[in-house]
């Protein structure tokens, strides 16, 4: 029996042991490979079959502690998990305690002489790129010879173990084989990424723009005026951490995000998700702050506390999200929507949904939509959260069936509901994740569990909600169904996206890549008209990352918000005919220093600042509402005279 312990960073390391500079790999195998047998893990066979493959031993030597595994993987990003198997020989003169490392980009599973001591089949590794730090594991070794296997499996974007004794545990001068990124100028940066040259879209960088600095180089906009829409409380509501399930008023929770805006009458609306701590937490609601249009130029009176409203109330008690979906419920029902104008009425439409499980079909995930009621997952692209099996996938995004709407008007010269919430029919009890896996929704509460059947609203209600033309305030590019991600240079990681029309009357989406990692310049794509579908789009030469935001100016010249990809700066563009955007300004470059973890919140989260903006025009002003790192609110106003300059 060997005993094992995690120890933290902070404690002594203990023993010595020569670790071999040679390491004993079998590779690869597709998929997960099975774990050989105890007795096959307590000494270095010449070779291993598993799952009906037989691999032979070879020899390896690690840089820095670490070994890339794409000699036997292929060239990453990697669309499945692989497997490899790495043995090493510790010799030790007595019994004694060592602490070993370990790092893995992105899972493994560690034995000792055929005893587990490290297990991250699961989690994976959390951090990257991996070292030695990322594991201090103490194990007992056995006088004479101890034989450590490890089983790797890569993750999206690499496949590289690192594995090292207590002596390189106290050296601390091993080096990651991924070398710290080099300052990049724009030069630089275009001859990494070179963009490609039918992009639709040209961006001349001003002078002085630099990509490595804050602000990025580009001169201020000196007319922006800055507002706080949300300074958000932190939240103790979750039931799994001791709290009432409800939440304290509208200011507190401190996950906000997903950020829209709304122009009806004399108001202005900035609308976001909103959670007690987790991105798409059971639990959460919308919440917006309503402004005041004060004159033609477009100021706007955002009034204190009072302005806070709730359009979508929480419709289960706040929990923790789990990234490991239960496997007797599905408990994580939220809340979303958005305000639309009906016909000069004003019209929350929301539905329910949940995050439960993973798929590792990327076209069955979060990045591509609800996975819908009445479509389950095939059985072998379903899984209960994060593994090796699902590296391409995503979090599977549940329409729960439960449609709502609800009228809001201005009264007593605030903007509040004027209906109730009325539901187009009643959730189901359960839902099919899977052709044979189908498990109990939790039930709902007030208002939605109360709310009556849309066939009981009034008839003028029920006539615009179903058959009038709403008026949105989000845009975003339309796509055939799977081809959403499509690049044209084949790298498929396309993300968050936005469109303008030019002048001509053409359609330009602009978008984010994430393939294999976030780019820093984004893509382009053109149609014809608003019903046409947008193509893969190209790379263009316009610096960027994170979810952009486009629109036209009352001249029909055209405006881009964009961001850097730490999500620090926030820049506007401009461009006369929608091809070549010539103007650039920052609006604001922030690092929030107040950060708040959560679950799926550090995309974004620490150190970043302004992201995902939503502007709208407003008389003789630019508005546009954002996020600050995921958990506060913002707003900007900038005077459009100021950007025809």
């Amino acid at each position: 029996m060997v005993n094992s312990k995690r120890t933290p960073d902070s404690e002594p390391i203990a023993g010595h042991v020569d670790f071999p500079g040679a390491w004993t790999v079998f590779a690869p195998w597709e998929g997960i490979a099975p774990a050989p047998p105890k007795e096959a893990l307590k000494s270095i066979p010449k070779e291993i079959a598993l799952g009906g493959k037989t691999v032979q031993a070879q020899q390896v030597r690690p840089i820095g502690n670490q070994y890339d595994f794409s000699a036997f993987f292929g060239k990453p990003p990697y669309d499945a998990g692989q497997t490899a198997y790495v043995f090493v020989a510790l010799h030790s003169e007595s019994a004694q305690e060592v602490t070993l490392g370990f790092g893995a980009d992105y899972y493994m599973q560690a034995w000792l002489n055929g005893e587990t001591v490290l297990d991250t089949m699961e989690h994976g590794n959390q951090t990257g790129p991996p070292t030695i730090d990322d594991f201090h594991i103490a194990v007992t070794l056995q006088p004479g010879r101890n034989v450590l296997a490890v089983r790797l499996v890569n993750g999206i974007a690499a496949a590289v173990l690192a594995l090292g004794g207590p002596d390189e545990l106290r050296r601390g001068d091993f080096k990651s084989i991924f070398p710290e990124p080099r300052k990049m100028d724009l030069a630089a940066l275009a001859e990494k990424y070179p963009p490609d040259p039918e992009a639709p879209v040209r961006w001349i960088a001003p002078d002085g723009f630099d990509p490595e600095v804050p602000g990025l180089g580009l001169p201020p906009m000196q007319e922006a005026e800055h507002f706080e829409l949300l300074h958000c409380l932190p939240s103790k509501a979750p039931l799994d951490e001791g709290g009432t399930g409800r939440y304290e008023s509208l200011k507190y929770g401190t996950w906000n995000h997903n950020i829209g805006i709304a122009v009806f009458r004399d108001r202005l609306i900035g609308i976001w998700d909103n959670h007690a701590l987790d991105e798409n937490g059971p639990g959460g609601r919308v919440v917006a702050r309503v402004g005041k249009i004060l004159n033609e130029r477009g100021d706007v009176d955002w009034g204190g506390d009072e302005s806070l409203v709730e359009p979508a109330p929480q419709p289960v008690p706040v929990r923790r999200r789990k990234l490991h979906s239960d496997h007797d419920a599905v408990r994580g029902a939220q809340a979303k929507g958005e305000f639309f104008a009906i016909d000069d009425r004003l019209f929350f439409c929301g539905r329910l949904s949940a995050i439960h499980g993973m798929t590792s079909d990327p076209s069955r995930s979060l990045r591509e939509g609800p996975a819908g009621k009445g479509r389950p997952i095939p059985p072998e692209h379903f899984h209960f959260g994060p593994g090796p099996e699902a590296i391409r996938g995503g979090f599977i995004h549940w329409d729960l069936g439960f449609d709502f709407y609800q009228e809001w008007g201005v009264r007593d010269d605030r903007l509040q509901p004027v209906s109730p919430i009325y539901k187009e029919n009643d959730m189901p009890d359960e839902m099919a994740l899977t052709p044979e896996l189908s498990l109990p929704l939790e039930p709902l509460i007030p208002p939605y569990s109360t709310a009556p059947l849309l066939s009981e609203a009034p008839d003028d209600f029920r006539a615009l909600v179903r058959d009038g033309e709403r008026k949105g305030f989000r845009r975003s590019p339309r796509y055939r169904p799977g081809t959403r991600r499509l690049a044209h240079d084949g790298l498929n990681g396309l993300a968050h996206g936005t469109e303008f029309r030019r002048p001509d009357g053409v359609w330009v989406a602009i978008r984010e890549n994430q393939s294999p990692r976030v780019q820093p310049f984004y893509y382009a794509a053109v149609k014809p008209d608003a019903e046409s579908f947008y193509p893969p789009a190209r790379r263009t030469n316009l610096y960027g990352a994170v979810n952009p935001a486009a629109g036209e100016l009352p001249d029909g010249q055209v405006f881009l918000l964009g961001n850097s990809p730490n999500r620090r700066n926030m820049y506007v563009t401009v461009s006369r005919d929608g091809r070549v955007f010539d103007r650039t300004w920052l609006l604001m470059y922030k690092q929030l220093s107040d950060y708040t973890p959560g679950a799926m919140k550090k995309q974004g989260g620490p150190g970043a600042g302004p992201q995902y903006f939503a502007p709208a025009v407003v008389g003789e002003s630019l508005w546009m509402v954002y996020s600050i790192s995921k958990e506060h609110v913002g707003a900007t106003r900038v005077p459009i005279s100021s950007l025809c300059r």
